[in-house]
């Protein structure tokens, strides 16, 4: 039990990412989101990202929080999702293996503790962040599915 606690226990659970409550990451210093795509910011096939996810993505940064999307996919589908939405973005990024984890906060200037990994499966988004020492929020993966009927 220790070693999930370690290593696959989010710091926040939320249903979706309009749940997140970025005050209190902004209290805990927390400066860089990095956030996964699919079944986070949208459904698996969706080319692009709804117009309330822009929205939200919008309201983090007037909120001062950097943003970075982080995905195991490949180029032509991450590149199409964030394209149009002024985020810097890393594919076939390997989560949960430290490199461009590390990669993704030199390039941001900010610490691990300053970071939050945002996405919906224990085995990548969590278990790299938790390794690298984030903060970590894990979202129901189902909601956009259900979100895109």
């Amino acid at each position: 039990m220790q070693l999930f606690s370690r290593y696959f226990k989010p710091t926040f659970t939320c249903k979706n990412i309009f749940d997140i409550d970025l005050s209190l990451l902004n209290q805990r210093k927390i400066r860089l989101l990095i956030l996964d795509i699919d079944k986070t910011l949208g459904a698996i096939k969706q080319k692009t990202p709804s117009e309330d996810v822009i929205e939200w993505l919008e309201h983090a940064k007037s909120k001062g929080f950097l943003l970075y999307i982080m995905s195991n996919n490949r180029q032509s589908r991450v590149k199409e999702f964030a394209e149009n939405l002024d985020i810097p973005f890393i594919y076939k990024a390997m989560k949960p293996l430290k490199l461009n984890f590390k990669r993704i906060i030199n390039n941001c200037g900010v610490t691990p503790e300053q970071t939050c990994m945002v996405g919906d499966k224990y085995f990548t988004d969590i278990l790299g962040a938790n390794r690298m020492g984030f903060c970590s929020v894990l979202v129901d993966g189902g909601y956009f599915n259900e979100y895109n009927k």
